[in-house]
């Protein structure tokens, strides 16, 4: 098994033919960590393959694999509703410097 991770404009199509004359089964995909909850946007490609006889003798099926990865990663999307300020104390916040007041103590 194979699992590549790049940023988005990296050949990912290049990737899967590379590793598909080699005797692998790929698939590429491109996630925004914005579509998994994560308030930023961070896009990166990923690649997974199975070496296709190998998986064989193990009864693997990489085609369906493949698919189970892809409908897990759909499974997980839930787009981040709130940009990363809002997870920020602002500075002014009376906490924010109560708790500043008590790391300078330590």
């Amino acid at each position: 098994m194979i699992l590549l991770e790049n940023v988005s404009s990296a050949p990912l199509l290049q990737w899967e033919e590379y590793w598909q004359v080699r005797g692998y089964v790929a698939r590429a995909v491109i996630l925004d960590t914005k579509d998994f909850y994560l308030p930023q946007t961070r896009v990166r490609g990923y690649m997974l393959a199975f070496e296709e006889m190998k998986a064989r003798k193990i009864g693997l099926d990489c085609h369906d694999a493949l698919d189970k990865w892809q409908n897990t990663l759909e499974g997980l999307l839930r787009r981040a509703s709130s940009p990363f300020s809002s997870f920020l104390v602002h500075p002014d916040d009376r906490e924010f410097e109560r708790i500043r007041q008590e790391i300078l103590t330590l």
